[in-house]
């Protein structure tokens, strides 16, 4: 041992600056070792043993010096140096301090453990002590003893500002966190990382471990804020990046949606360090890996051109994976034909997984090429028979109404999943399976097999949205809604998608309870997806009849047109011709309806008379179908109107330009749309404008939004001028004395014509429906019947409520609604047990047309739902001579009962047409009290059958046919659009 001098004399540096006082000096030795520059602190330690007077401090200092730079011998050495100066018990303790920091060291934590606790019988009030005494036990895993020591240490630090001891509040509240850390007291670890960052904010170690617990806690915002800070003041640290990065994850849409701010910061923080990395060549791989988050982060926000850069750069810069990302970004941005070729160019030729083959499909169906889509999949099943594969074939063969081919595909699907045992694949081809078999073949089926899956998946949104659809289907709308709340509940839910589907399904079934708190919330979430610019949850259908306001529902509408529209132009396709003049004829005009319900189907049973009264001179009709033929007599109508069949052509196996085409080759002149936004009415085929002119008829009430369509039929009780702005297209206006509405009836069904008068009795008694009471429609008897055979969703609380009233009021009357759906009966006796009416409410079954529409005969009066009106059973009740009251309010939908009536003149307009609920009240009252009143009323409304306008076809087609007229002029001229009012024709 060389002893005290020996220590002074070796490796003693005289250059060494000199200081006012020795206590400086020492003062900086320690700020040295607690920096870890235990070199320097050595250095300054050695020159103060010979002027400093409390030399056992110094040699501590100097025994933990050599130690840390592994000079164990000479450790040892100064720390026998210190027990044999040891005089007083403080000077044991340090001695003992020291011998228990290198046992510490070295392992033998009982030794350590005894020693130090020796020291602290000699010097309970050492901070230091209880320090190294909490390290010892933490070593031990005993963190409860260990946080008591170090906060026994914390209570014995003196309360200065000198950095020595601020750096020791840091070190001992980072140790006290740590073993928060392991006993899961996170919140208390929070705290004290916070405390040693506050007591060292130039400590990165304790950011580091304060960014660690929030990221624990699963607060990665707070979590990133602290790594970016080390990143963006104390320089490039590869720890903290890594730290950093560990807090993305695995992103989704979902996380994006519900947290739009959250990713804004996170994409500038991104951005941040992506600037950092670019001044560090070796760092190339992780700048690689930080442009390729930040690019799916704006990937997932929907921001794709800053997507598609950022990817571009990582392939610039040799990102093996970025090519694929940049088809997935043009094909957002619905560049097709440039994600196609990046897709053949610069994918195909490397490595190719099955999402690759899938997302070309996907490319090559939006842009209306099948055939390719189907070929891309079926070479991809070449060499992955994978579920994905025949999952994606399915959506294509359901798109091009192949229901058969769709679920064939899913089951082989279903198939492959059960082999491979992968949950997330079991999921997918269980759900495609179950949503084709309830759209097109069995809602039961697609039910039962959801609610056996969903025992294996009790909490996964989107198969608790399916089920939900399904029991829907199935009329178990109350259980369906359940289905959707649960979903709500759940993260990772299209929560406005499924809001859309519960809201549906409420209105549905008459489930009115928070109806007005969920439908505010839905407009909310709908104006939100408008300003982002996607397609809405709800359908442009929905949006026309449930309570949007008018600005609202046409911007829905407008955003599933231009959703369209822009597919549209990805198409590798040229525009059509139409001004070369040569496709002008002299002679007809060559008229094109284009519908999938050429078939058993309410929109044909309006239309029945329409084709065949077209005048053959000057108009020659096409039919164009979009679904599979049947053998009703609604189609054999449509064969006769088009020569026979020859003019009625299927578009259903053919693509979308492969129908434009084939209309275009037929040299139509006008193309009418009979369906609107329709499900099967494959809208892209007017998107590319096959004909020079297009004309929406019936199928939605209100605007289309869409630009192919120039001219949506109206009247002008509909729409009258202050409702122009409801339209994005032109308006074709039928006169006052017509209503837009086409009807058949008059053909269709000439045994309710031969009612002539009323009551039913006074009629001849040859009449088939003389043969009738009401027990054969299941009516009930000796009731006057106000009835509604509309689907219940039209109906609102306020409405239901008025009609109890009424019956209320009127002890002898009844009510009869249609069962569609059952379930909501007893949510509507609910509402009606309130004003004691429940036992004279009934509930009609669904039935054939033909009973449907004798059924009408045996009704007294018809109540109309004013928030969205009947439409095709309003006009069987008149044609069956029932007065029908209603209520117009502002919408398409919610004024077309108002035009049917209009249509009979004032003299029946101003009586069933009220502008209040009071006068709605009032008048219905009235008809079941006062016999003579009702009497000549309906009356007048059976004998006005044969001279209202309503159910004159031939002069409702006349009307048609001057405003078809009109607009081939107008294109002939290159007249730029306007209105057309259609003049009333008098009556031949």
């Amino acid at each position: 041992m060389p002893g005290l001098l020996g220590i002074i004399d070796s490796g003693l540096d005289n250059t060494s600056p000199s200081y006012e006082s020795p206590e400086d000096s020492f003062a900086l030795a320690v700020e040295y070792f607690l920096n870890s520059d235990y070199k320097r602190c050595l250095q300054h330690c050695k020159g103060l043993l010979r002027s400093f007077n409390d030399k056992i401090i110094i040699l501590k200092r100097i025994a933990l010096c050599h130690w840390e730079l592994n000079h164990k011998d000479k450790a040892r050495e100064t720390l026998q140096t210190i027990y044999d100066m040891a005089k007083t018990e403080r000077d044991h303790s340090i001695a003992k301090y020291v011998d228990s920091f290198f046992c510490l060291k070295e392992g033998n934590m009982e030794k350590a453990e005894s020693l130090c606790d020796s020291a602290l019988s000699l010097a309970p009030y050492d901070s230091n002590l209880h320090h190294l005494y909490g390290d010892i036990q933490y070593g031990l895993n005993r963190f409860k003893k260990a946080v008591n020591e170090y906060t026994s240490s914390l209570s014995l630090l003196p309360n200065t500002n000198e950095v020595e001891i601020r750096k020791q509040y840091g070190v001992l509240y980072s140790a006290r966190g740590h073993c928060h850390v392991h006993l899961l007291s996170y919140k208390k670890a929070c705290e004290d990382f916070k405390k040693a960052v506050e007591y060292d904010p130039y400590s990165i170690s304790y950011k580091i471990d304060l960014g660690n617990i929030y990221r624990q806690m699963e607060m990665k915002t707070s979590a990133r804020r602290w790594f970016m800070e080390i990143l963006t003041l104390h320089g490039y640290n590869s720890h903290a990046l890594k730290c950093f990065m560990s807090t993305i994850g695995d992103l989704n849409t979902t996380d994006i949606k519900l947290r739009t701010q959250e990713f804004r910061i996170l994409a500038s923080q991104l951005q941040t360090i992506c600037s950092i990395l670019e001044q560090y060549d070796e760092e190339k791989g992780a700048l690689i890996s930080c442009l390729s988050t930040l690019a799916k982060v704006y990937f997932l926000s929907h921001r794709f051109e800053d997507a598609l850069r950022y990817y571009q750069k990582c392939a610039e810069m040799g990102g093996e994976r970025a090519k694929r990302h940049i088809a997935l970004c043009l094909q957002k941005l619905k560049r097709f034909p440039e994600a196609l070729r990046v897709y053949e160019d610069g994918v195909l030729g490397g490595p190719v997984n099955v999402s690759v083959y899938t997302d070309m499909a996907d490319c090559y169906r939006f842009v209306g090429l099948f055939n390719n889509a189907i070929s891309i999949l079926l070479l991809g099943l070449k060499q992955y028979d994978h579920v994905n594969l025949h999952v994606a074939l399915a959506q294509i063969y359901l798109q091009l109404s192949l229901p058969q081919k769709a679920l064939n595909e899913a089951m082989r699907a279903k198939r492959l999943a059960q082999k491979s045992s992968v949950q997330k694949e079991t999921l997918l081809a269980n759900l495609i399976y179950c949503s084709i078999q309830r759209q097109h073949f069995s809602a039961v089926t697609a039910r039962d097999q959801l609610l056996d899956l969903s025992k294996e998946f009790p909490n996964n949104p989107i198969l608790l949205n399916e089920l939900g659809l399904a029991l829907k289907d199935c009329e178990e709308s109350i259980e369906a809604i359940k289905c959707f709340e649960r979903a709500l509940k759940l993260p990772g839910v299209d929560y406005t998608g499924v809001l859309a589907a519960m809201v549906h399904t409420k209105f549905q079934v008459c489930d009115w309870s928070h109806i007005n708190d969920v439908f505010e919330q839905l407009v909310r979430l709908t104006e939100q997806q408008l300003r982002a610019g996607l397609k809405t949850s709800v359908t442009p259908f929905h949006a026309q009849i449930y309570p949007f306001p008018p600005v609202l529902t046409l911007r829905i509408v407008e955003r599933y047109a231009m959703y369209i529209s822009d597919i549209v132009k990805t198409y590798d396709t040229e525009p059509f011709d139409f001004d070369n003049g040569s496709r002008y004829r002299k002679g007809t005009i060559r008229i094109g309806y284009v519908s999938p319900c050429f078939r058993k189907h309410p929109l044909c049973h309006l239309t029945y008379s329409l084709f065949k009264n077209h005048d053959t001179s000057k108009f020659t009709i096409f039919c164009y179908s979009l679904c599979d033929p049947d053998e009703s007599t609604y189609l054999e109508r449509v064969r006769d109107a088009t020569d026979e069949g020859r003019r009625l052509v299927s578009l259903k196996d053919l693509s979308f330009v492969e129908a434009a085409h084939r209309i275009y080759n037929d040299n139509i002149d006008i193309l009418i749309a009979l369906d609107g936004h329709s499900r099967d009415t494959k809208n892209e085929i007017f998107a590319l404008r096959p004909a020079p002119k297009c004309v929406s008829l019936l199928g939605l009430p209100g605007s289309t939004g869409a630009p192919w369509i120039d001219y949506t039929l109206t009247d002008e009780y509909i729409t009258p001028f202050k409702y122009l702005s409801h339209f994005r297209e032109r308006l074709f206006v039928f006169p006052k004395e017509m209503s837009y509405f086409i009807t058949s009836h008059m053909e269709y069904f000439p045994e309710v014509l031969e009612i002539k008068t009323w009551p039913l009795e006074e009629n001849d008694a040859s009449i088939k429906l003389r043969n009738f009471t009401r027990t054969d429609f299941v009516l009930p008897l000796d009731y006057f019947l106000f009835i509604n055979f509309s689907f219940l969703y039209k109906i609102d609380e306020a409405t239901f409520r008025l009609w109890c009233r009424i019956l209320a009021e009127v002890k002898h009357a009844a009510l009869v609604l249609l069962k569609k759906p059952g379930e909501a009966a007893d949510l509507l006796y609910a509402i009606s047990d309130e004003y004691n009416v429940s036992s004279r409410i009934f509930f009609a079954p669904m039935t054939s047309k033909e009973h449907h529409m004798y059924r009408h005969v045996f009704g007294d009066v018809f109540l109309d739902t004013p928030q969205v009106n009947s439409h095709t059973v309003a006009a069987d009740a008149l044609f069956a001579g029932m007065p029908l009251i209603t209520r117009s309010h502002t919408k398409f939908g919610s004024r077309i009962a108002g035009s049917l009536l209009n249509s009979y003149g004032a003299e029946i307009s101003d009586e069933l047409i009220v502008t209040s609920e009071e006068a709605y009240f009032e008048r219905a009252v009235q008809l079941a009290t006062d016999e003579e009143y009702y009497t000549d009323i309906r009356r007048k409304l059976l004998k006005m059958r044969e001279t209202s306008t309503l159910f004159d076809t031939k002069l409702w087609v006349q009307h048609f046919e001057v405003g078809l007229e009109e607009i081939y002029k107008a294109t002939l001229e290159t007249r730029p659009k306007e209105n057309i009012y259609i003049p009333f024709l008098n009556q031949k």
